[in-house]
Formats: structure tokens, C-alpha cells, sequence
């Protein structure tokens, strides 16, 4: 059995995904140009994080370090690393929602604010996004999946790895969402933000502190 493989994986759910996700992009940006000009809609380095956002996400799932990662716990670590602490924050940078909106045609995006505003999702969304639970369910995601057990069966699992996956990256989404909010909405200070970062940092390199040692 080889210990590494330089195949890439090109797993269908995952080059879906980031294919409407880049076309869907696309669409918007294109509407928004041909409408509006970019202006602070779509700035050029908001789509420059996107796309470098896109990009670190096929290193981190369909390239060799996907598979590599299934067999050297370094390369493992690496690939969330990226996933987490490199793709996410780029994505949150970007700021893609309002040109994800902009991809649909007028009635469309319409229909779409009548719904954010009439069926109480700005509420909901305010509620998820408090900062508490969006720092426990990112540093909590990552010290889960570290305990031996559940690190385990993502070995062990295709389903189980892909979910491992998904909670890293959104939480991570979520997370890097409020640190990067811009001064006129904020929902943490500047002091705040920074020990919302820093105290997700020392908690969340226990578990890989330990495993390492073990």
C-alpha cells in the first residue's frame, strides 16, 4: 500500500458545489457591473478574496492533500487549517452575499427582501449570529472532531468526513463573518473581536497539542 497518493479526488458533491457557487457568483457580478457598476458592491479586492477563497477550497478538498491527508495527520491538520483559518476567511472578506442576491433578475431579488423582511429571517439570521454561539459552535466543531473517537470515524467514514468538513467550514464561515464586519455594524468592539479570536485560537490547539504528544 503506497503511504501517499498524489491523486486528485474531484468527489461530485464537492466540484457541484463550487461550481454554482462560481457561476452563481458570476451572474451576479455581471449584473451588478452592467447595472450598477461595482462601486462597494463588488469591489475588486472583494472579488479577488472570492475567487482566492474558491481557490484555496480545491487545494484543500479535491487536490492531493485530500488524500494525502487521509493517511498523514500533518497534512490533515493542514487541510483544515486551510479550510478554516485561510478559505473561510477569505469567503467572509468577500462579503459574496449581496451578488449571490444580484444573480437573480429583478421580481427575483424583490421576492427576496419581501422574504428576509416579512418572514422574520433578519430576526432569525441576528439570532444565529450572535457572537456566543457562533464562537462555541466554531471552537466547539473543532474540539469535537479532534477527540480521538469522532476523529476516528472521519477516518473510517466518506459521510462522516464530508460533515466534519462542512461543520469546520461554516462555523468557520460564521466566525470569520464577525471578526470581518465593517465599523458601522459591528456587534463586537475592536478589544472584543480580538479576544473572540484569540481565545478560539488557545482553545482550539489543545486537542491538536495533545494528539500530537499522544
Amino acid at each position: 500500500m503506497r503511504l501517499v497518493t498524489s491523486d486528485w479526488s474531484f468527489e461530485p458533491w464537492v466540484v457541484a458545489s463550487l461550481a454554482v457557487a462560481v457561476v452563481w457568483y458570476c451572474i451576479g457580478l455581471h449584473r451588478i457591473r452592467r447595472r450598477v457598476g461595482s462601486g462597494r458592491i463588488a469591489r475588486i479586492d472583494a472579488v479577488a478574496a472570492f475567487a482566492a477563497g474558491i481557490g484555496v477550497l480545491v487545494i484543500a478538498l479535491l487536490s492531493p492533500v485530500d488524500s494525502i491527508g487521509e493517511q498523514l495527520f500533518s497534512v490533515h491538520m493542514v487541510q483544515h487549517l486551510l479550510l478554516m483559518m485561510v478559505a473561510a476567511p477569505l469567503l467572509a472578506w468577500s462579503r459574496p452575499t449581496l451578488v449571490f442576491v444580484w444573480a437573480f433578475p429583478l421580481r427575483g431579488r424583490k421576492g427576496v427582501g419581501r422574504a428576509w423582511t416579512g418572514a422574520g429571517l433578519r430576526g432569525a439570521m441576528r439570532g444565529i449570529m450572535h457572537p456566543l454561539p457562533v464562537w462555541l459552535l466554531f471552537t466547539g466543531s473543532f474540539i469535537f472532531w479532534h477527540f480521538p473517537r469522532p476523529y476516528g470515524w472521519a477516518l473510517a467514514n466518506e459521510w462522516v468526513h464530508a460533515a466534519e468538513h462542512l461543520s469546520f467550514f461554516v462555523t468557520a464561515l460564521m466566525f470569520w463573518t464577525i471578526v470581518f464586519e465593517p465599523a458601522t455594524s459591528r456587534r463586537l468592539s475592536y478589544g472584543a473581536t480580538l479576544v473572540f479570536v484569540s481565545t478560539n485560537a488557545i482553545l482550539s490547539g489543545l486537542p491538536g497539542a495533545l494528539m500530537i504528544l499522544a
